[in-house]
């Protein structure tokens, strides 16, 4: 049995007073004084806080209200340091936004037609580009840096012309020809032409070419009205008292049928020419040259015994042999060999006859008699005449002779002289 002084005291309420011996009690006061402490810390680091902080957030939330996506999800990581920027992926700027920033003032249209390109500029332009050339200017826009143009006092840089094709034989006479004309000598001019076509190395291109032109020269120097100075085919006489066409061939020596007086001045009636007037004569001798090749007459102008003198006169479309029968060789005009209108019989069929007149005769209205020459004397009865069928011009459709179309059979007819003039036959 325990002493009373060991046993716990057991009080009314129960409540046990074992170890509360020696147990200091602490006072309300204290633990109020630190309640009321711990606030003023909370209140103060609040107010601490905002002064150090709240600042770095206003611009946000300013941009924000301004309408501007900055892309930042947290307003408050805006005041962290960022070392890498957002991503933005494009900055819509709306109609508040853009009114706060100042709008770049338009530039002055510039005036076109002044601009000058400075030098550097128009030598980097040089050095840039090619430099090409067609005929009869530059197609460079750039003015030359010339001091007249530019007023820079700088020469021009020479640059070398880049021609795109090169230029034919043909061109090149037909240029050199051109100039002659234009310095008043269209003698000159022929030669010119008339050489160009002698020239060996002339390709057929060049010379069709070559014969075109020509062909329009002497349209005008020999069967045009009017008389060229210098020009050794033509000359200027005037009527005298008793004259005739005829009698004006014949006197003077042409080597030329009258109505070649006719034909070149435009006279419409022969027997109508008064006294004092002036016509233009021609004065032969003309030769031809037949490739059968290309069937085609070539007429000439020049001494018989020099081949290689002479000038080239125009060009006509002839008809040939059947069967290959032109003969090829050197001939002369018969003496007494021109007939007009003649009556022909067909050397294979006697019983086919035609008189003078007869628009049937299929040798037309003229007729050039030929002799062969030399070795050639052997072809008889040959000759140059017209047709009344141009379908067979560029054919061989005749009994060997050389056909030409009406027109062409009346001039070669008119040029041609009787024992002088040459017709020469190749292939």
């Amino acid at each position: 049995m325990s002493l009373p002084s060991q046993s716990g005291r057991i009080g009314p309420s129960s409540r046990a007073y074992a170890y509360s011996r020696g147990r200091r009690k602490t006072p309300l006061g204290v633990y109020a004084v630190f309640g009321v402490a711990a606030v003023a810390l909370v209140v103060g680091g609040y107010f601490v806080y905002k002064a150090a902080f709240a600042p770095a957030q206003e611009p946000v939330a300013e941009q924000v209200a301004g309408g501007e996506s900055l892309g930042i999800e947290d307003p408050i990581r805006a005041s962290e340091p960022v070392f890498e920027p957002p991503v933005v992926p494009e900055r819509r700027v709306t109609t508040p936004l853009a009114q706060t920033q100042p709008q770049p003032e338009p530039e002055p249209e510039p005036d076109r037609g002044s601009l000058i390109p400075e030098p550097d500029e128009v030598a980097a332009s040089n050095d840039t580009a090619p430099a090409t050339m067609t005929m009869g200017g530059s197609n460079d826009p750039t003015p030359p840096r010339s001091g007249g143009m530019l007023g820079g006092g700088r020469e021009a840089e020479p640059t070398t012309p880049v021609r795109t094709a090169p230029v034919s034989r043909a061109a090149r006479a037909i240029e050199t020809a051109q100039r002659e004309i234009d310095a008043g000598r269209p003698v000159a001019a022929r030669r010119v032409l008339s050489n160009a076509l002698a020239d060996p190395v002339m390709n057929e291109a060049d010379r069709v070419v070559i014969r075109r032109e020509a062909t329009a020269l002497n349209d005008r120097l020999i069967f045009g009205p009017t008389p060229s100075p210098g020009d050794p085919i033509t000359e200027q006489y005037t009527i005298q008292t008793g004259d005739s066409l005829s009698r004006i061939a014949g006197r003077q020596g042409l080597g030329t049928h009258w109505k070649l007086i006719q034909r070149v001045n435009g006279i419409a009636e022969p027997s109508k020419i008064r006294v004092g007037q002036n016509v233009k004569l021609v004065r032969g001798t003309f030769h031809a040259v037949v490739s059968k090749r290309d069937y085609r007459l070539d007429l000439y102008h020049g001494e018989s015994a020099d081949r290689g003198s002479w000038t080239y006169i125009r060009s006509f479309d002839v008809g040939l042999g059947e069967d290959d029968s032109t003969p090829i060789g050197r001939f002369m005009v018969k003496s007494d060999g021109k007939l007009e209108n003649p009556a022909w019989v067909n050397p294979r069929d006697s019983r086919e006859k035609y008189g003078r007149n007869d628009p049937m005769n299929p040798i037309g209205e003229f007729w050039v008699g030929l002799e062969g020459l030399g070795d050639d004397a052997i072809y008889r009865g040959y000759g140059v005449h017209g047709t009344i069928e141009p379908d067979s011009i560029g054919t061989q459709a005749s009994m060997g002779c050389v056909r030409l179309l009406p027109d062409d059979i009346a001039m070669i007819y008119e040029v041609l002289t009787e024992g002088e003039s040459l017709v020469i036959i190749e292939n």
